[in-house]
């Protein structure tokens, strides 16, 4: 009887699978990939991917320009992840493979991949519907409910062993892009791999508890902030708030801290959608757009220059949020 992964899963990506088996079986040196300001998808594949590399002997180096925060602390090869650009040699990388980004300036560092090694393979996991197919191999499944998941496709095709370390890796991200399986991007095909990685090993409760049930008192008080000033656009249907590199200081936590309170908001009955806007010390506001109905907030991340999901998605801008009385502007 046929499986109802197949469905999600055409013959179109056993090509590609193949592909991207017989690239590796010949690589010397892989570069892995995650992108800026990595959440629990980006590192769980990642390091899901690294670790499986390493298992079969393959050379790798696991970059994020970001680092992992504390909240993911437990995910394989961590002590491994290079942070600084200047200590990568792209030229003898003879294939790179990135997760969860839709275009390479997400990673932080395009222009030094601009000058990857002639020859070399570029291979693009993602599940983002807005990816950019920049690769030279692009396994990209837009129903797929985390790249984990993406990835989790691929390691069943070549038959690959999932130990512990790489099933709580795949878990992380399928539960953070889900957020725990109450989001849209629950699916079928999210509960049945993680039915197939907790028999694998996969550390649910350590997941859990480090990615959701782990708030500090100072997190709490920006949360707080950010509920202390939603406001709802009567107009548009929109409900949004705002939080600043000073609320963060404020509060001593750093802006991981704020992370997941878009998708709490999500929660909102009487509102269309929600933004979050939140701006650093690095000189951008970050926007996170969620919605729980018929709507697509990708298509105004795509105008601020950004991407995503039709439920879930986000955008960057230059500049820092400032108030005046009761009116907030970016300069």
């Amino acid at each position: 009887m046929p499986s109802p992964m197949d469905a999600v899963h055409p013959p179109l990506h056993k090509d590609i699978y193949s592909h991207i088996a017989d690239v590796l079986t010949r690589a010397q040196h892989v570069l892995v990939l995650t992108h800026k300001k990595p959440d629990g998808d980006t590192l769980g594949a990642a390091a899901a991917f690294a670790k499986y590399l390493k298992n079969q002997g393959t050379r790798l180096t696991l970059f994020c320009l970001d680092g992992p925060g504390s909240d993911l602390d437990f995910l394989p090869l961590r002590d491994q992840i290079l942070t600084d650009p200047r200590k990568l040699s792209i030229e003898l990388f003879d294939v790179i493979a990135g997760f969860d980004f839709s275009t390479l300036s997400h990673t932080g560092i395009e222009a030094l991949l601009a000058h990857r090694a002639q020859g070399s393979t570029l291979i693009n996991f993602d599940h983002h519907f807005s990816n950019m197919r920049f690769g030279d191999i692009n396994l990209v499944d837009e129903t797929a409910p985390s790249t984990t998941a993406v990835l989790h496709a691929y390691f069943k095709f070549v038959g690959a062993k999932i130990d512990a370390d790489m099933a709580t890796a795949l878990l992380t991200g399928l539960v953070t892009d889900t957020g725990s399986f109450t989001n849209a991007a629950t699916n079928i095909e999210a509960f049945t791999i993680a039915s197939e990685l907790l028999n694998s090993g996969a550390k649910i409760q350590r997941i859990l508890q480090s990615t959701f049930h782990n708030k500090s008192l100072g997190a709490l008080k920006v949360w707080g902030i950010a509920f202390s000033r939603l406001v709802r656009d009567s107009r548009s249907g929109l409900a949004v708030t705002i939080l600043t590199r000073e609320d963060l200081a404020l509060c001593g936590v750093d802006t991981a801290a704020a992370d997941g309170i878009a998708n709490f908001l999500n929660i909102l009955g009487d509102v269309d959608a929600v933004l979050v806007l939140r701006d650093d010390d690095s000189g951008f506001i970050r926007g996170s757009l969620r919605t729980t109905k018929e709507l697509d907030v990708s298509v105004l991340a795509r105008y601020f220059g950004g991407g995503g999901h039709k439920k879930a998605a986000g955008f960057t801008l230059q500049g820092i949020l400032k108030r005046t009385n009761d009116t907030w502007r970016v300069v």
